[in-house]
C-alpha cells in the first residue's frame, strides 16, 4: 500500500512538473511569435507611415504585396530577389561541396600538412569574416569582378570562400562513424569516391542539411559585404539592401508597409528549404538510431534491448493521439479567443468589431481585448490542418467509413450546444456552426470520391465539382473554417503518402485560404507538429476522445460567464 502511495505521490509531482513546463513553453512561444504575428498583419495593413497608434492596423489590403512587384520606380524587389536567390543556390551548392570534401579529406585521409591545416584554419575562424572586407573589395576590383554582370559572381566567390576553413563541426561528426565500415568497404574491393558516396555521405544527413541551411541562409542575411560589393549598381542588389533601403528617410513613408511585406515574402525560401531537409535529418536520425541498437551486442550487460525500451523507441515523435491534443489546445485556445472578444466587446459598451478598434486608440482594456483574442483565433487555425490530416489517416486505416463518420458526426451535434455557449454565451446560436461539422462534410465527399476512383480528366473533374460543392454547403451552413477545412483536405487527400510534399502543399494551400480569413496565414504552423507524426495511434480511449472537446467547450462557456 505504501509503495502504491509512493508512486502516485511521483507521478502527480511529474505530471505538475509536465503542465508547469508546458505552460512555461507556450509563454515563451507567444511571446517569440508576437514580433512575426504583428509583422505579418503590418503587412497587410491599409496606409502609410511608420507608426501608428495601434497595435493592430484598423483596414487590410493586400495592395502592399502588389506594389512590391508592380512598382520599380523606386526600387525593383523581383530583380533583389532573384539576385539573391541566384546567389544563394550557388553559394549553397558550393559551400557543400567544400565542407564535404575537406570534412572528408581531414577526418579519413592522412597527409603531411594536414595537423598545420587544421591548427591555420581553426586560427582564420577565430577572426570575424567582415575584417577582411576591405581586402577582399580591392582584391575582388584588381581582378575587375565589381563591376558590371561579374556582381553576382562575385557575391558568389565572397559568400563560399570560407567554407574551406568551417569544415570542423562537419569533420567531428564524420569522426563518429566507425572507421571498420571503410575498412569493410574495402575488403570489398569499394573505391574511396564509393566509399565516401556510398557509406560517409548517407550516414552524414544530418549535418548535410545543416551545411545546406546554414550556407543558403548567408546571403538572405549578409548586408555587409553585398553593400560593399554592389555599391550603387541597384540592379544586382540583394533583398538585405533592398529591404534597408526602404526604410531610408525619403522612402521610409510610403515604403515602410512594403518593407514588411517583403519581409514576409523574403521569409519564405528559408521555410520551405527547412521544410524539404527536414526530412532527411529525420530519416537519417532515426536510421543512425536502428544502426545503433543493430550493433549493440544483445549479451553485453546494461545494454539489453527491452521490450519496453524498443517500443519507446519505436514511437519516437509525436503519435495521431498526440496530435489530437495539439489539435484540441489550438481549437480551445481559438474559443477562448471568441469568448474573450464576445465578452469583452460587452464589458466596454462595443457591439462590433469596427467599434471595439475605434476604442483602442484611448483604452487599454480595448487593445487588451482584441490584441489576446485575435492571437488566440490565430492559433486556432492551426487545428484545422492537424485535423484534416488526421481524418486523412483516419478515413485510410478505418474498417469502416460510415461507422466512421457517424461517430464524426456525433461529435459534432454533440459539441454544437456547447461551441454556442463558449462563442456567443447563447445555447442556440444560428449565425455559426462548430468546426466539427466541416469534417462531416469532407467524409461525405471522400465518399463520393469514391465514386470516381480513376484518375483520368472526366473522374478528376467531378471531385473539383464534389470539392466546390462541399465548399458552398460550409459556406451555406456557416461552419467556422468549413471553407478552409475541406480545401485542405482535398490537398492532403490527393497528396496521401507523400510525405513532405504532402505537408509543403498543404502549407500552401493554407495560406491560399486566406481568402476566406486572414487569420490563416497562421495556418502552416499546424505542420510543424505534423512533420513530427510517427504513424503510431497512441493510447487511445474513444469515450474520452470523443467527449473532451464538448467538456472543454462547456469549460470555456462557462468560464466566460464568470470572468466577464
Amino acid at each position: 500500500m505504501s509503495n502504491k502511495i509512493k508512486d502516485g505521490g511521483m507521478h502527480a509531482k511529474r505530471v505538475t512538473g509536465d503542465i508547469i513546463t508546458y505552460i512555461f513553453l507556450i509563454v515563451l512561444s507567444v511571446i517569440w511569435l508576437i514580433p512575426f504575428f504583428w509583422l505579418v498583419m503590418q503587412s497587410f495593413r491599409d496606409g502609410k507611415g511608420q507608426f501608428i497608434s495601434t497595435f493592430l492596423p484598423k483596414a487590410y489590403t493586400v495592395n502592399n504585396y502588389k506594389a512590391l512587384f508592380t512598382q520599380f520606380d523606386v526600387m525593383n524587389f523581383p530583380r533583389m530577389f532573384m539576385n539573391t536567390f541566384f546567389i544563394a543556390c550557388c553559394t549553397c551548392v558550393i559551400s557543400t561541396f567544400f565542407v564535404l570534401s575537406v570534412a572528408y579529406c581531414t577526418s579519413r585521409l592522412k597527409w603531411k600538412m594536414r595537423k598545420p591545416y587544421m591548427n591555420m584554419a581553426m586560427i582564420l575562424n577565430l577572426f570575424p569574416g567582415f575584417m577582411t572586407m576591405i581586402a577582399v573589395y580591392f582584391i575582388l576590383k584588381a581582378l575587375g569582378m565589381t563591376e558590371g554582370n561579374r556582381i553576382p559572381l562575385a557575391l558568389i566567390i565572397c559568400f563560399s570562400s570560407g567554407s574551406g576553413t568551417g569544415f570542423f563541426v562537419m569533420k567531428g561528426f564524420m569522426d563518429t562513424i566507425p572507421k571498420a565500415l571503410d575498412e569493410a568497404a574495402t575488403l570489398d574491393g569499394c573505391t574511396r569516391w564509393q566509399i565516401f558516396t556510398k557509406i560517409t555521405l548517407p550516414l552524414s544527413k544530418p549535418m548535410i542539411v545543416y551545411q545546406i541551411i546554414t550556407s543558403f541562409m548567408a546571403p538572405w542575411v549578409d548586408f555587409v559585404f553585398a553593400k560593399v560589393i554592389c555599391r550603387t549598381n541597384s540592379q544586382y542588389f540583394t533583398v538585405s539592401i533592398g529591404l534597408w533601403s526602404m526604410l531610408e528617410k525619403e522612402y521610409v513613408d510610403t515604403w515602410f508597409v512594403r518593407f514588411c511585406a517583403g519581409a514576409v515574402l523574403v521569409s519564405i525560401p528559408i521555410a520551405i528549404l527547412f521544410m524539404i531537409t527536414q526530412k532527411f535529418y529525420q530519416e537519417a536520425m532515426s536510421g543512425a538510431v536502428k544502426a545503433d541498437a543493430r550493433a549493440a551486442p544483445s549479451d553485453a550487460p546494461g545494454k539489453e534491448n527491452t521490450p519496453m525500451e524498443t517500443a519507446r523507441k519505436r514511437s519516437s515523435g509525436i503519435s495521431s493521439n498526440g496530435l489530437r491534443t495539439w489539435g484540441m489546445f489550438f481549437l480551445l485556445a481559438g474559443m477562448l479567443g471568441k469568448s474573450i472578444l464576445q465578452n469583452g466587446l460587452l464589458n466596454l459598451g462595443a457591439v462590433s468589431f469596427g467599434q471595439l478598434l475605434e476604442q483602442m486608440q484611448t483604452s487599454r482594456a480595448a487593445m487588451l481585448y482584441a490584441t489576446l483574442a485575435l492571437l488566440l483565433q490565430a492559433m486556432e487555425t492551426c487545428a484545422v490542418p492537424i485535423f484534416a490530416f488526421l481524418l486523412v489517416e483516419g478515413v485510410e486505416h478505418t474498417s469502416s467509413l460510415r461507422n466512421y463518420a457517424l461517430r464524426v458526426a456525433g461529435l459534432a451535434v454533440l459539441s454544437e450546444l456547447p461551441y454556442n455557449l463558449a462563442t456567443s454565451g447563447k445555447l442556440l446560436d444560428t449565425t455559426s456552426r462548430n468546426p466539427v461539422f466541416g469534417l462531416v462534410v469532407c467524409l461525405v465527399m471522400v465518399y463520393l470520391y469514391q465514386k470516381f476512383p480513376e484518375k483520368n480528366a472526366p473522374h478528376l473533374l467531378l471531385r473539383v465539382l464534389v470539392t466546390a460543392a462541399a465548399v458552398i454547403w460550409c459556406f451555406m451552413l456557416s461552419i467556422r473554417y468549413g471553407n478552409s477545412t475541406v480545401v485542405l483536405f482535398a490537398a492532403l487527400w490527393a497528396f496521401r503518402g507523400k510525405g513532405s510534399f504532402q505537408s509543403l502543399v498543404g502549407s500552401a494551400v493554407s495560406i491560399l485560404c486566406c481568402i476566406f480569413s486572414l487569420f490563416f496565414m497562421a495556418a502552416p504552423m499546424g505542420f510543424l507538429a505534423i512533420h513530427f507524426y510517427n504513424g503510431e495511434k497512441g493510447p487511445e480511449n474513444r469515450i474520452v476522445d470523443y467527449l473532451a472537446y464538448p467538456a472543454l467547450l462547456l469549460v470555456v462557456g462557462a468560464a466566460g460567464r464568470l470572468l466577464f
